[in-house]
């Protein structure tokens, strides 16, 4: 992950990041040594709501937690954990419309009931990797 510590990115920067996300960017972060997350992936990225369900993000392995955040309207944030239904972070409902972990990469979103897939929408992510399928 770029990050120029002590100086402000240019907004040129800030925009080029952002375009390479909506179309399926994200970044990697190493957590080589951190205590009780070793031997985990985790990634951050954006993906661009393009309204429709079963949307597969794909992230390059399985998760065991996901965090979807959307600052443009933060009640849809949710929050998926293995062994539990999602739950959308502003009221604690659980989404039961399809948001769910994909098998073997990433996790699948839907855009009209549960509304983590909002077209035109961007949404944010950070995603942990369960390392027993490593």
């Amino acid at each position: 992950m770029n990050e120029r510590k002590g100086t402000a990115r240019k907004a040129s920067d800030i925009d080029e990041h952002r375009e390479s996300h909506q179309k399926g960017g994200s970044d990697e972060i190493d957590c080589t040594g951190l205590k009780g997350i070793d031997n985990h992936k985790i990634i951050t990225g954006v993906y661009l709501g393009d309204g429709k369900n079963n949307r597969q993000i794909k992230i390059g392995f399985k998760c065991s937690l996901v965090f979807i955040l959307c600052p443009s309207y933060p009640k849809l944030s949710c929050l998926m954990m293995s062994n539990a239904n999602p739950i959308r972070l502003s009221d604690n409902t659980m989404l039961t419309n399809g948001t769910r972990f994909h098998h073997t990469d990433g996790f699948i979103v839907c855009g009209i009931k549960d509304s983590v897939n909002k077209k035109g929408v961007p949404y944010n992510y950070w995603a942990i990797g369960d390392n027993k399928n490593e």
